[in-house]
């Protein structure tokens, strides 16, 4: 299959994700990452479905309202249902716990508790070992 980007970033906005994940964005270069914000005439609904379509690697940020999100609902079922592989992040040395994070996960997506939860720091070089599992896991 011809992928038409490498990673698809989802997260919901104001939520306390959107600087990790435009830290992401820039710091994954120069893979292609799809990023709304970034997408110009494609950040729309059919735009975000075609990007998670054509993209090597899901990444879901985690926070507490993401599964609240009717749009990040949307990307991830749509991941799901394309067998994409799928890796969900959260802040490390955020106010939560991983136990809780995992809490979030509606029952319908109990199965991606199996992976690992991969940590985002905000220090560089434990953020590079982060970056790096994404790069990987993109190929």
């Amino acid at each position: 299959m011809r992928y038409s980007t490498d990673i698809f970033l989802s997260y919901k906005q104001n939520d306390g994700s959107d600087a990790l994940a435009m830290a992401l964005y820039h710091e994954l270069k120069p893979l292609d990452v799809w990023l709304d914000k970034k997408r110009g005439a494609e950040r729309s609904e059919a735009g975000m479905m075609a990007g998670v379509q054509g993209c090597r690697l899901f990444c879901a940020i985690l926070s507490p309202l993401y599964f609240g999100s009717q749009l990040c609902l949307l990307e991830i079922r749509k991941a799901i249902v394309e067998r994409k592989k799928i890796v969900l992040c959260l802040q490390f040395g955020s106010k939560f716990k991983v136990q809780e994070a995992l809490g979030w996960l509606p029952v319908e997506f109990s199965g991606l508790k199996s992976d690992e939860l991969v940590m985002l720091h905000e220090d560089d070089d434990f953020m590079q070992v982060t970056i790096n599992k994404l790069r990987s896991r993109a190929q």
